[in-house]
């Protein structure tokens, strides 16, 4: 191999050589990079080989932001940036009132709760074991959400990990 790179000096180290051996190089490199950086998840595989969902987040201080704070401050970005600036709002646990307006049973006794707020809705799930309220509570009684926002879009906010009260009815009901 030496004796072919001395014999052939000229023609690697100028031009069309050069530029060969700088891209093999380059591809090689990231060749091995990729290979490196490949994710430990993969959606292929058996749920039994993959790691375990963590569904229980850690509580920190409750964001002190109404839905309409929130959907005032994305409407002020431009409208290219505003998926943007929604996703700066994922992960916030937060505590809105609103009244439920529709609600619908889902699987494993899971009930999905539409929450109407002031200037838009809350979607998300309880369980239905743990808020048995919510199937008998009359129109219009005020209802507290408290849980982790998922995604806010135009009108409406998806948590997750919800807790929900019914401070007024509750207190009716002693």
């Amino acid at each position: 191999m030496f004796e072919w790179m001395t014999e052939n000096r000229q023609w690697i180290f100028e031009g069309l050589g050069t530029l060969l051996i700088g891209g093999t190089g380059t591809y090689l490199y990231r060749w091995g990079r990729k290979r490196r950086a490949k994710p430990s998840f993969r959606p292929n595989e058996p749920a039994s080989t993959q790691a375990p969902k963590v569904t229980r987040r850690r509580r920190t201080a409750v964001c002190a932001m109404s839905f309409s704070d929130i959907q005032r401050q994305i409407n002020a970005t431009s409208p290219y940036m505003r998926e943007t600036a929604s996703r700066q709002y994922e992960g916030l646990f937060v505590e809105w009132p609103g009244e439920v307006s529709a609600v619908s049973a889902e699987k494993n006794g899971m009930l999905k709760v539409t929450l109407g707020l002031e200037r838009g809705i809350a979607l998300f799930t309880v369980n239905a074991a743990e808020c048995p309220l919510v199937k008998v509570v009359p129109p219009e009684t005020t209802a507290i959400a408290k849980g982790f926002i998922t995604h806010v879009g135009t009108h409406h906010a998806n948590l997750e990990e919800v807790e929900l009260s019914f401070p007024d009815y509750e207190r009716t009901m002693q």
